[in-house]
């Protein structure tokens, strides 16, 4: 079996939690090593109240992406599987995109919707954009 590379988007939502569990499967039956891709997308501050802090809940949101990453690491250490943790600040698809231009993996994978701005969009705007212009097919999991 040859070696394959994933590139997983994942931001610790409820879909994200779905694709992480799909591409340990995938890893698994693939002897594939995945990038974990989390891109934190800073808060327009033009949107919050005068008075709210809008550095310390950045601050807050940061952290928190940086230890759900993690923790998915962790599931495929637990799993006796190679991946890495990449973060990116700036836009995510953005992001995903140049990084699987850079790496050229075998597949992308991520969930339906994340914790982006527009929840209830039945295709979230980054699974949307990963499957409208990403060169590597793109696995979307519902």
């Amino acid at each position: 079996m040859s070696s394959k590379t994933i590139v997983l988007a994942y931001d610790g939502s409820e879909g994200s939690e779905k694709a992480l569990a799909w591409a340990v499967k995938y890893a698994q039956e693939n002897v594939a090593v995945t990038h974990i891709i989390s891109v934190y997308e800073p808060i327009m501050a033009a949107s919050l109240e005068p008075t709210f802090n809008v550095g310390q809940l950045d601050q807050e949101r940061r952290a928190h992406l940086e230890m759900s990453a993690a923790a998915a690491k962790t599931i495929f250490t637990n799993h006796h599987l190679e991946a890495k943790v990449i973060l990116f600040d700036g836009h995510p698809a953005d992001e995903i995109l140049k990084y699987a231009k850079k790496v050229h993996p075998d597949l992308i994978v991520c969930g339906t919707r994340g914790h982006g701005n527009f929840s209830a969009i039945l295709l979230g705007s980054v699974a949307h954009k990963l499957v409208t212009y990403a060169t590597t097919p793109v696995l979307v999991i519902k």
